[in-house]
């Protein structure tokens, strides 16, 4: 079936959703920066420049988001998405979020580094599913350029799904080994324990959020 013949609310409408939930994370990202910002103005430089960092990211891929959305609503591409290209501002914004979410596992995977005194299995699984992630999502962007029309997307479904199914894999295993890491760091004291329940909970709902 054809993009033309699927009513706009399983197309366009799946993404004006999608930017609504997307708009109120990032505003949600903003006030945890301007609170980091204040809170911790003695934290490490490089602490200071990955949240910069991964702010700038997520407010550009934002705009290159709001961009596309643009362009099939307002400028009513959407009437007949068979007939025109993919915009590049999806392939940007697909590049950026890549890029994102590559920098901010990798921060993870240095946590599993440390917590884990050095483990090359733990950290090496990060690795490879971090890096799998940003390789299919490249692969993704290249293969999503070719095609001639936006109704020509599904000949790379497949590729998208291995990517949704590899990034969550990644978040999964990056929690899993954050908890399990955690949970084995108690030495039995009050304080410790209440301090490492409190970082088991961080990672939980951050890790079940992002995936």
């Amino acid at each position: 079936m054809s993009f033309n013949a699927r009513p706009l609310d399983l197309t366009v409408g799946a993404l004006l959703v999608g930017m609504s939930m997307t708009c109120s994370l990032s505003g949600i990202l903003t006030a945890q920066t301007a609170y980091f910002y204040k809170h911790y103005p003695r934290d490490r430089c490089f602490l200071k420049t990955l949240v910069a960092a991964v702010w700038g990211l997520d407010a550009l891929q934002q705009v290159f988001y709001m961009a596309t959305v643009w362009g099939w609503l307002v400028e009513k591409k959407a009437a007949d998405i068979d007939g025109h290209p993919l915009l590049l501002t999806a392939n940007i914004q697909l590049v950026i979020n890549a890029v994102l979410v590559c920098l901010v596992q990798l921060f993870y995977a240095g946590r599993v580094w440390t917590l884990s005194k050095n483990s090359i299995a733990l950290t090496g699984i990060s690795w490879i599913l971090i890096f799998a992630s940003l390789a299919l999502s490249l692969t993704l962007c290249v293969k999503s350029s070719t095609v001639k029309t936006a109704g020509d997307l599904y000949t790379v479904s497949g590729i998208g799904i291995s990517l949704n199914a590899v990034t969550a894999m990644a978040d999964l295993f990056l929690t899993g080994a954050l908890c399990y890491l955690l949970a084995r760091s108690r030495t039995g004291s009050t304080g410790t324990s209440r301090l490492v329940n409190r970082l088991l909970l961080f990672c939980l709902n951050t890790g079940v959020l992002t995936t």
